[in-house]
């Protein structure tokens, strides 16, 4: 067969191998995107509260994780679904950049990174945090 990998996991695409380039998706309209977006952050919502779960192992990751989750979902909800792709797409990186730069200053929110890690985590679904930003 062509397929030498027989894993069928009916998980929504988030790619786990993180260093993996992912191909470009072909996104159509921001409605999907944003519905990518919204799965990722479940995706993470659902790794946070299992964290939460075992305090005595992860300490207070899951609450800094849930956190970083709400943060994407509001620069998710600020960014009008209406625009053009290429504009939604723009606009949308800005709000997870300025959420990230957030953490980023507040060191109190986020000591150990795992909330800009779970940001980046998220964003990462649009390859929109490239880091060649030749794209100003």
């Amino acid at each position: 067969g062509q397929h030498g990998t027989h894993q069928t996991l009916d998980l929504p695409k988030i790619s786990e191998r993180r260093g993996a380039h992912k191909s470009e998706q072909a996104y159509t309209d921001a409605s999907q995107v944003y519905t990518v977006v919204k799965v990722a952050v479940a995706t993470h919502q659902q790794d946070a509260w299992n964290k939460k779960t075992n305090p005595a192992f992860w300490g207070n990751t899951g609450d800094v994780e849930l956190k970083a989750c709400l943060s994407a979902l509001e620069a998710l909800e600020s960014v009008d679904k209406s625009l053009p792709l290429p504009d939604y797409l723009h606009h949308l990186n800005s709000a997870f950049l300025v959420a990230i730069e957030q953490y980023r200053k507040n060191d109190w929110l986020d000591p150990d990174g795992f909330g800009v890690g779970t940001l980046h985590a998220i964003a990462d679904v649009l390859n929109i945090n490239c880091s060649n930003s030749n794209q100003r």
